[in-house]
């Protein structure tokens, strides 16, 4: 029980002199301008977005005669 409490009281003194440094501010949350000219050299569509395809490789065990177990 001590261990958690000194766990629980270390982590709030460490976090927090880190607390407000993160934080976000007005000139973070400007929406930045829209370079169309950037947005057709690099591929992207209207929304400035470009497409993408995730490929998950999964690997698995064979046996002597190369079947899947």
């Amino acid at each position: 029980m001590r261990k958690l409490i000194f766990s629980a009281a270390l982590a709030a003194f460490v976090s927090i002199p880190f607390g407000s440094a993160f934080a976000q501010t007005a000139a973070d949350n400007a929406k930045p301008a829209f370079d169309a000219e950037l947005a057709n050299t690099v591929g992207a569509d209207d929304y400035g977005m470009r497409r993408y395809v995730l490929v998950i490789l999964k690997t698995r065990r064979t046996n002597a005669a190369g079947q899947g177990t």
